[in-house]
């Protein structure tokens, strides 16, 4: 595997990088996630980041942005970390890694915190391997993000 690079994903590898979405969210389609990363992400003040090779080739992708926590610590907000699934993975983590904390150094972060769907965290004793990677280079779990769907409002 070459080395990877960080980049923001350009308008024209938006398609290109919707295979790997479609890794994380296998609903997912074409014009949702177009729309996701055109509309919802940008105007939130969020980048999608991807690791390619020099030639372009996407490896990786995430979603991050700066916030402000309670107590006022400026923290870099890492979303759907989507690594492709190669032999090299684990290289691929590690660069993405260090990529993400790098970032967050540069835009004045002193934290980072990184958010695993739960199909991405595992359960039981035996941890996902992704939880895994974050744990072996010092993360560990702050707390606890949980959903629920709600229905349309009814229309009056």
């Amino acid at each position: 595997m070459s080395n990877l690079i960080a980049r923001p994903l350009t308008g024209n590898q938006i398609i290109q990088a919707f295979a790997l979405a479609q890794g994380l969210y296998p609903t997912l389609s074409l014009q949702d996630w177009c729309r996701a990363v055109e509309h919802e992400w940008r105007q939130r003040g969020t980048e999608l980041m991807s690791l390619q090779t020099v030639k372009g080739s996407i490896h990786a992708l995430f979603f991050c942005r700066e916030m402000e926590g309670l107590l006022h610590e400026a923290t870099l907000q890492v979303d759907d970390i989507i690594v492709y699934d190669l032999p090299g993975r684990s290289r691929a983590m590690r660069t993405l890694l260090r990529v993400v904390e790098q970032m967050a150094r540069e835009r004045g972060c002193s934290i980072v915190d990184v958010t695993l769907p739960r199909a991405r965290r595992g359960a039981g004793p035996a941890p996902h391997r992704f939880a895994s990677s974050l744990a072996e280079a010092g993360y560990a779990e702050h707390g606890m993000r949980l959903r629920r769907s709600l229905e349309p409002a009814a229309m009056c």
